[in-house]
């Protein structure tokens, strides 16, 4: 009986693994179709995010999050959507050339994301910004002619507003310097790993769409 069910888990896995891609990219999807609704256009929305992930090697659900918070505090900025595009590239640009991990990108865009809903950048979401991407910081300092150490005591002081982190993530005038120091990282295997997955789960999501299959399954489950 052990063996039986153990093979029968085993054989689960994989269409766990199955619907836990098509529900991420399905998620991404309507948190998108969400953060543009009424406001842009949510087919140029999904290519944007696509292309950012492609183009920065970085994982596609949270480029679609850090994209939908622009979105959303782009909206109150008067932004376009191209400059709502350029932002979340500055930023997975930067931390990647800051070294940050899959973790800690998670965090900061989370981070991030709060403090754009706030409006304003201090307290932890500052601390995690400064820790995982000081290229971040530093643009951050460029785009207001200061140094990196005045941005501490601006963020306790509630002076690094949406509105001047939105200039600094897409004024090319800063963001240059930081797409040529991109063209310098190394591509790795790390990176490859990165697409591979970004692509399942873009196909299995558009797959479990036509099929129907995400539903069938979920609806099978709920009825057991």
């Amino acid at each position: 009986t052990t063996e039986i069910y153990t093979l029968s888990l085993h054989d689960a896995l994989p269409i766990f693994k199955f619907t836990e891609m098509a529900d991420a990219s399905a998620n991404m999807e309507a948190k998108l179709r969400l953060a543009t609704n009424g406001f842009a256009d949510f087919g140029r929305a999904q290519e944007d995010v696509r292309r950012i992930a492609a183009s920065t090697r970085s994982e596609l659900t949270s480029t679609a999050t850090l994209y939908g918070k622009l979105m959303v505090s782009g909206k109150g900025l008067d932004a376009s959507q191209q400059q709502i595009a350029r932002a979340p590239e500055t930023v997975t640009k930067s931390l990647k050339i800051s070294g940050a991990t899959a973790g800690e990108t998670a965090s900061t865009v989370l981070q991030l994301g709060q403090a754009l809903s706030s409006g304003k950048l201090n307290g932890d979401e500052f601390r995690s910004l400064a820790e995982n991407s000081p290229r971040l910081m530093k643009l951050l300092a460029d785009s207001m002619n200061v140094p990196v150490g005045a941005l501490k005591k601006m963020a306790s002081e509630g002076e690094l507003t949406a509105d001047k982190l939105f200039r600094a993530f897409t004024d090319t005038h800063f963001t240059a310097a930081l797409d040529e120091e991109f063209k310098q990282m190394p591509k790795t295997f790390g990176d490859a790993f990165t697409a591979l997955t970004n692509l399942a789960t873009v196909t299995l999501y558009r797959m479990s769409t036509r099929l129907n299959s995400s539903h069938v399954l979920i609806s099978y489950a709920l009825s057991c």
